[in-house]
């Protein structure tokens, strides 16, 4: 019989519909917009605050959705919330290329913060409950998660390659199709991404249920903060950065090769900073992501030349999607698996809060006589600031008092506990430190001690019986119970009167005589 609490990795489909969830809500859902954001200004005659208003819409449903992503999954399962997520994803990204003037008004703004905003909560359940499932099925799941996190880079490549020759060819007006174009690759995801709602989702002891710790929720607000300060910047220059491009006179085909950059770096950047992020205590590999973040938004600002646009793809590319790897990380170490999808809900609209101000302080600094890139300035200063804060976050809950002792099914050679790990199932090699008990007194003449028995368990029950002698009246000796001369500590001279073990004398059969006055005395059975 199968253990239900069992951790069992997915296969290899399971795992390409997991892949592809954030490449259709993050990659096309959410960038997708960057891509056809200077056609949209261009066709409506959007302002950069207006612009920027539409893309805080979709980070408001995405604080939305982070919300609504626990009690989904808790009224419907993972799976399938994950697939329900990626269906509404597509149909607001198709819709999103309808043109009505009569029924939207000329701007067309309405009718695309509702489709903006019913893609970022379509997204965010993805994104939560994707993470979460991985979380709670694979066991050491650090590297499918950097994967899962990864995919996300996947969809921004497709859309590198896909909507820069569209629009370069397909006249002012080719937005629309952009944006069918992209729907429709989001529900080849949907479909490809069907057999995650087959998954079995290991069962959760109740005592699982919450936080390691009443504190928990204090101890992960610098991280909250920093997830916060990233979600202000990053937005920005996901934003803006393809405006500032072709502000700067680049062609659509050198912004696809920018954005196939960025999207390539995104995708194998959370395997690169895996091990680091896993060595690193605390939050200090997600304070060095953001560092380097911080980096690649700052080289725009600096300098327009192509090696420095490049040069920025690479490296915003290759840190972009480590942040929620190295989020993910850290809140694995302070939270059990019961509370693992709250405590990412959590995290995550701290981060969609971030981008619900993002855009619209980008863009109103944007039109300002700083220009664009003034709000990228500002935007990379707020990701150095969010990097200064993760230093903060301590490792581990706060009040803690450590690993508990694992069940005895979980020993390591020689009998010594190994540490649980998040499923109570026990990682051999792991060695936990216990802290020592306090044995009762031995007595000298009971012989010298034997092996340490077991904290608990069946096992306690086939280790030999030892004496454990109590002290008997003052003059009397502890086993005759005799008067008698008893050797003070310190003094020379006096006589050990207490007799060897084998000096017991024994009636018929073999039993052992009774003690005397001393008191009652508990010996090894007798040999035959």
């Amino acid at each position: 019989m199968t253990d239900p609490g069992a951790k069992t990795p997915p296969g290899p489909l399971v795992m390409l519909g997991l892949i592809l969830g954030p490449a259709a809500a993050v990659g096309i859902g959410r960038f997708g917009y960057s891509l056809l954001l200077p056609a949209m200004r261009a066709w409506f005659g959007w302002s950069y605050a207006t612009a920027g208003a539409v893309s805080t819409a979709n980070a408001a449903g995405y604080l939305l959705g982070s919300f609504l992503a626990a009690p989904l999954a808790g009224r419907i399962g993972l799976g399938r919330s994950f697939v329900a997520g990626l269906a509404v994803t597509a149909a607001s990204v198709g819709l999103s290329g309808t043109e009505s003037p009569a029924l939207f008004g000329p701007a067309h703004v309405w009718f695309q913060l509702v489709m903006r905003a019913a893609a970022g909560i379509a997204g965010a359940v993805t994104f939560v409950t994707g993470a979460s499932l991985i979380s709670v099925t694979v066991r050491g799941p650090s590297r499918a998660l950097a994967r899962y996190f990864g995919g996300a880079g996947l969809g921004i490549v497709a859309a590198a390659v896909i909507i820069p020759p569209l629009l370069a060819h397909g006249g002012p007006g080719a937005w629309r199709a952009g944006w069918f174009v992209l729907g429709a690759l989001a529900a080849l995801a949907t479909i490809l991404a069907l057999p995650v709602t087959a998954v079995r989702v290991p069962a959760v002891r109740a005592a699982d249920g919450g936080p390691r710790s009443p504190a928990t929720l204090g101890g992960l607000m610098p991280l909250l903060a920093g997830y916060f300060l990233f979600g202000l910047g990053y937005i920005a220059y996901m934003t803006f950065i393809v405006a500032l491009l072709r502000g700067g006179g680049y062609p659509q085909r050198t912004v696809a090769v920018f954005w196939a950059v960025l999207g390539t770096g995104a995708a194998a950047g959370p395997l690169l900073w895996r091990r680091i992020i896993e060595r690193l205590r605390g939050a200090r590999g997600l304070a060095l992501v953001m560092g380097m973040l911080a980096a690649g938004a700052a080289l725009p600002v600096l300098t327009l030349s192509t090696a420095a646009s490049i040069g920025s793809a690479v490296l915003f590319g290759c840190a972009l999607l480590a942040v929620p790897t190295a989020i993910t990380a850290v809140t694995r170490r302070h939270v059990l698996p019961g509370a693992l999808t709250a405590a990412l809900g959590l995290l995550t609209a701290g981060f969609a809060a971030g981008q619900l101000a993002g855009p619209l302080l980008t863009g109103a600094l944007a039109d300002t006589s700083g220009g664009i890139r003034f709000g990228l300035a500002v935007s990379a200063a707020l990701l150095a600031l969010g990097a200064v804060t993760c230093l903060a976050q301590k490792e581990g809950p706060p009040g803690d008092p450590g690993p508990m002792p694992a069940p005895d099914r979980a020993r390591a050679a020689g009998g010594r506990p190994v540490d649980p790990g998040a499923d109570g199932g026990g990682q051999p090699g792991r060695r936990v430190r216990v802290p020592r008990r306090r044995l009762p007194h031995r007595s000298r003449a009971a012989g010298p001690p034997g092996p340490h028995p077991p904290a608990h368990g069946p096992a306690l029950r086939s280790q030999p019986v030892r004496a454990v002698r109590p002290r008997g009246p003052r003059g009397h000796h502890p086993v005759r119970g005799e008067p008698g001369r008893r050797r003070r500590p310190g003094r020379r001279g006096t006589r050990r009167t207490a007799p060897r073990r084998r000096s017991l004398g024994r009636q018929a059969g073999g039993a052992p005589e009774r003690p005397g006055a001393g008191g009652v005395v508990h010996l090894r059975p007798a040999r035959p």
